[in-house]
């Protein structure tokens, strides 16, 4: 696979995604829509007004509810990607995509990925250049192509789940 065609921008799903949690089905948002309507025909609004008002407050808990997820898987992908090395920089067109840049090279990023892989025992690299040759790729492509391993990290040196700690974020 060329550089160029290399995925290295991802949307907040995708992010969530390397880390086993799927985005949540923000369709059901519990029971603002209700109260809402409620609310408002108690205050005297037409039924048309009230609906308005019952959709407005459902919308308002599902962004709520996004941003809160949204804010979790961020903060622990932040943290785990710079522990490889990675940094996740947000666009300023889109918000929520990410671009994966190396904090000091594509180089070290490798590296920190291949402690990972280490560590998880299920393959083992000397060095990187074993890892590269392995591909074979280039330090870039290697790291790109093994985002993946970057969940494992919580459970080789902290014995727990990136996952968990997202949801633990989110409450």
């Amino acid at each position: 696979m060329s550089p160029k065609k290399l995925k290295d921008t991802f949307h907040i799903g995708e992010i969530a995604g390397l880390f086993s949690v799927e985005e949540p089905d923000w369709t059901d948002s519990g029971d603002a829509y209700h109260y809402g309507y409620e609310y408002a025909l108690k205050e005297g609004q037409s039924e048309e007004e009230a609906e308005e008002y019952g959709q407005k407050c459902e919308q308002e808990e599902i962004d709520e509810a996004f941003r809160n997820w949204a804010n979790a898987v961020e903060y622990v992908a932040a943290d785990l990607f710079e522990k490889h090395g990675l940094s996740l920089q947000e666009s300023k067109k889109h918000k929520y995509n990410y671009k994966v840049v190396p904090i000091e090279s594509w180089r070290d990023a490798a590296r920190h990925i291949v402690t990972t892989i280490n560590g998880v025992g299920m393959f083992e690299f000397r060095n990187v250049k074993e890892f590269l040759d392995s591909g074979p790729y280039t330090a870039r492509e290697a790291v790109l192509q093994h985002l993946h391993v970057i969940e494992d990290w919580v459970e080789v040196y902290e014995g727990g789940k990136a996952r968990d700690q997202i949801y633990r974020r989110m409450r």
